[in-house]
């Protein structure tokens, strides 16, 4: 009989009154038993309280007391039987186990269910216990293994909790209470994410039974599903260094695997043992014995059921010999994805599974542990034996295959604790660039007329170049709404020489981008490369603004794709309240209609009108192109000027455009209900004020005043969606042209609460025209908006479109730049007049999108 058969045979199993699935697997005569309750909750569960430690703060807690026994008593009553009781935690688990003579099973069950079902969490000890494991946090950073492996985490994953402490972050931790703890305690520890598993020497019928009489009245009660964060994909390496008064060099070399389902996972297992495990393996050859580089080493291929993993090799070497370590580390990574390994290395590598497979089985407790893994962790308890046939089914090609696959440079976290420098002057390897404040744009106007601004940035190989025009409503008719953004698109497909084939394929072999965007007052064609490239770039936007060339077939197939886009947002509820919103406030104003227009405009649209108005707006005086990144200024500005030359432009621009921009009349408060034209869950309701335009000085005002009353920081929405749970989402938006504009608040709810919703919004709109706003509120505020206008401004693009709307509309191109100081000295006054102002409730619109009947 194969070993596969005899060791992983499938345990017994049962299901208890209240739903705990409950295993038991039969081990060799021993008179031992090991019982484990897994509860399927960690640290990357704590969702709200995330850093807070919880599940292991929770764990501790469990020995502090239960219902039915003291602290000392439960832990003395399995003592007296000769036998011990713990527990630990990790990411995605909290488990407590009894190790103890089979006869004494009941004493095991009897403590454990007391422990997991029935802590008693009271605040005395939980502050003091606070206390012990703020001390063990503290010995945590104080042990360099473990301090490295935590700053490895956290570089490895910056969005998924498996970048923070299991333990936590002991500033969140020391806020945590009682409070917290019961909390979590009831909405994790219930018996949809409880399992038992029990291995040893006893009765599988009295195994059950005992779990049926401690576990199976457990009261069940709603598990709602942990939200996890999703690491976002890691697109290049990243590299870690921390220094401390250390002797020995310590350092991890890491790439990210997928998940211990992924089809992929016994060929990774199957690598790591190949690396490193033993002293005949692979590194620990090259590495110790023959180079003598390192004087530990370990791999392993960290794979957790769901998310993804990290395939990790972990060493110890001297000071000093980092770059060796890591290069020699990736040569030999590098080197199996080229060539392979030795068929006689999987052959060991099988052979060595199967033995860690025989010796997991050969105690009670680590035959309890394997059980809880693959019936309670991964839920299937033939997971071992089928990964196993796997290994034994690999080739050294698919070991190749799988190596060349994963161990990619963008995917590489290298981390190292090296020795502080002298007199604790940071020594660093290659320092990466620091990017402070951008410069400002210069201005030039080309023979022309055309308007070029000029931005060099040292030190990011990168440019953008983005032409701007005045567009939108106000330069269109009602049975023209959407030309200016239909135009937009139809100027980035055939040009000049080139069909938008070919121009795809010139741009993009190039690893750049040709793209166009369009809004309420403006459109713009954006061309990106890298430095060097920019007269490519330069072509290809002059092209696309002097010489597009428009056919039918074109014509047709981009208007039925906007007219697409237009019906799909009315078919969503959000989307047609704010369609009917902006009808129903800017009435006649071309603000009335998003830039993409109504369906019956677009419908009767002929490509004569798009040539129409492409023939008055895209001449010199309307034409703004600006230019971001690292290039050498007068050579792209006469390539500016070579390609927006004056023969290129068919107008002369002697129309004022900027005249067409006007200030909405606002009308008497008023207060309305619509039915929305399909079925939908949620109730839209707004309010809304006008506003000033972006040309006044107020405008900043405003800026600021949207920040108090957005995001998840603000008053409004800690009084609606987080103290009162009238909605699920709250806040505040504008709707900006040169001249006017609107200001509304938006929340989306159930139709019960949407007369309680808005009268909430009010009674905030009161409070800022009174000024009741504190300086911690004003602080916060302003400087959320300030690092958002600083992280808008990382893109070029975003830099050009700013600059070049700027100029169109008569503004300094670097006014933005002024904007953090301005936004700075504002004060609580100059919100409560704005809001008294301008913001006036004589003005209001309240509009509400209830679902149809």
């Amino acid at each position: 009989m194969d070993i596969l058969d005899t060791f992983a045979a499938l345990p017994r199993s049962a299901r208890l009154g209240c739903g705990i699935p409950a295993f038991f697997r039969k081990t060799l005569p021993s008179g031992l038993l090991s019982v484990q309750v897994w509860v399927k909750t960690g640290s990357i569960h704590e969702e709200e309280f995330l850093g807070g430690g919880l599940s292991h703060y929770l764990e501790h807690m469990a020995f502090k007391g239960t219902e039915k026994y003291g602290a000392e008593e439960i832990v003395r009553r399995v003592q007296a039987v000769g036998g011990s009781l713990n527990a630990y935690t990790s990411f995605d688990r909290t488990v407590y186990y009894a190790d103890v003579p089979a006869e004494a099973a009941e004493t095991a069950f009897d403590a454990l269910s007391q422990i997991v079902l029935f802590p008693r969490l009271a605040a005395r000890d939980a502050e003091r216990e606070k206390d012990v494991i703020l001390r063990e946090i503290d010995m945590t950073a104080d042990d360099p293994d473990s301090r490295l492996a935590d700053a490895t985490l956290a570089e490895a994953f910056r969005v998924h909790p498996y970048g923070i402490p299991v333990i936590g972050r002991k500033n969140v931790f020391s806020r945590m209470t009682s409070r917290e703890l019961e909390t979590y305690f009831k909405k994790r520890y219930v018996p949809a994410n409880i399992g038992v598993a029990a291995a040893g020497d006893a009765d599988a019928d009295a195994i059950f039974a005992l779990a049926e009489k401690y576990f199976g009245s457990a009261e069940e009660r709603p598990c709602p599903a942990a939200f996890v964060p999703a690491e976002p994909p890691q697109l290049a390496p990243r590299e870690r260094t921390l220094r401390g008064d250390v002797r020995v060099l310590r350092g991890n070399v890491l790439w990210k695997i997928p998940g211990c389902a992924h089809a992929d996972a016994p060929a990774l297992s199957a690598l790591a043992a190949i690396l490193g495990k033993g002293d005949s393996a692979l590194l620990w050859r090259e590495l110790h014995e023959e180079r003598g580089l390192v004087h530990e080493l370990d791999v392993s291929a960290w794979m957790p059921p769901g998310a993804g993993g990290l395939f990790w090799i972990s060493y110890a070497g001297e000071l000093g010999d980092r770059g060796k370590i890591e290069d020699a580390l990736l040569a030999a990574a590098a080197r199996i994805a080229r060539e392979g390994v030795d068929p006689a290395l999987l052959r060991k590598v099988s052979r060595q599974a199967v033995a860690a497979l025989v010796g997991s089985l050969g105690t009670a407790s680590a035959a309890a542990s394997r059980l809880g893994s693959e019936c309670i962790g991964r839920g299937d308890p033939a997971a071992t034996k089928i990964f196993l046939e796997k290994i034994r089914a690999l080739t050294p090609e698919k070991i190749r295959a799988a190596a060349e696959k994963y161990f990619r440079s963008e995917t590489l976290t290298t981390a190292a604790l090296e020795k502080s420098s002298p007199r604790g002057k940071p020594a660093s390897r290659a320092a990466s660039p620091r990017f402070g404040a951008f410069p400002p744009f210069e201005e030039i106007r080309l023979s022309s007329g055309v308007r070029a601004l000029l931005q060099p940035v040292p030190g990011f190989p990168k440019v953008c170049l983005r032409a701007s025009l005045l567009g939108g409503g106000s330069f269109e008719t009602e049975k023209t709404r959407g030309a200016s953004a239909l135009l937009s698109t139809l100027m980035t497909l055939d040009a000049g020489t080139r069909t938008a084939a070919e121009i795809a394929e010139e741009i993009e072999s190039l690893g750049g981008s040709f793209d166009e965007v369009s809004g309420n007052n403006s459109f713009s064609l954006i061309a990106e490369t890298l430095a060097g490239d920019e007269a490519a770039a330069a072509g290809i936007l002059a092209d696309a603004v002097c010489a597009p060339r428009f056919s039918e077939e074109n014509f047709r197939r981009e208007r039925a794709a906007q007219l697409a886009a237009l019906r799909g947002e009315a078919d969503e509820i959000e989307s047609f309240a704010r369609l009917a919103l902006r009808r129903e406030f800017f009435g006649a104003h071309p603000l009335a209609v998003p830039g993409v227009g109504t369906e019956e405009a677009l419908s009767a649209l002929r490509l004569s009108d798009v040539e129409a108005l492409r023939a008055r707006l895209v001449v010199p005086e309307n034409v703004v192109v600006a230019a971001s990144g690292e290039f050498d200024r007068d050579a792209l500005a006469a390539l500016l000027e070579e390609k927006f030359s004056p023969a290129r432009f068919r107008g002369n621009g002697a129309e004022d455009l900027g005249l067409r921009f006007a200030a909405a009349s606002p009308g008497a408060a008023r207060e309305l209900e619509v039915a929305a034209p399909a079925p939908a869950e949620q109730t839209i309701v707004q309010l809304a004020f006008p506003d000033v335009g972006f040309r006044d000085e107020r405008y900043w005002v405003g800026a600021l005043t949207e920040e108090l009353l957005g995001g998840m920081s603000s008053r409004l929405f800690l009084e609606v969606r987080e103290k009162r749970g009238l909605a699920y989402f709250v806040g505040a938006e504008r709707i900006a042209a040169p001249e006017t504009g609107m200001f509304f608040l938006c929340a989306g709810t159930a139709r019960e609460r949407a007369a309680a919703t808005l009268e909430e919004m009010r009674k905030e709109m009161r409070r800022l025209r009174g000024g009741r706003i504190s300086a911690e509120e004003l602080l916060g505020a302003k400087t959320r908006l300030c690092v958002a206008l600083r992280s808008g401004r990382q893109r070029a693009a975003s830099r050009c479109g700013n600059a070049a709307l700027n100029a169109l509309c008569g503004l300094p191109a670097d006014r933005d730049a002024e904007a953090e100081s301005r936004i700075g000295a504002l004060t609580a006054d100059d919100v409560a007049r704005f809001a008294s102002e301008t913001l006036a409730e004589e003005f209001s619109l309240a509009l509400t999108v209830f679902p149809p009947e």
